[in-house]
């Protein structure tokens, strides 16, 4: 059995990296392209309030 599999891997090995490092650069792909559009800038804080103002807005709205 172990001679089958390292002449398997002689035939094959090559192509195997080949496959894992496709899967590799694809799968960082969706996870760039999952961050990019799954952005919602609602979310943050906006910057150009103080923070005590952005604080009694929320207590406002939760009211």
């Amino acid at each position: 059995m172990p001679r089958s599999l390292r002449a398997w891997y002689r035939r094959n090995g090559k192509w195997v990296i080949v496959m894992l490092v496709v899967s590799l650069i694809g799968a960082g792909i969706v996870l760039v392209l999952r961050s990019v559009y799954e952005y919602v800038p609602g979310h943050y804080e906006p910057k150009d309030i103080p923070r005590g103002q952005q604080l009694e807005q929320k207590e406002r709205k939760q009211q």
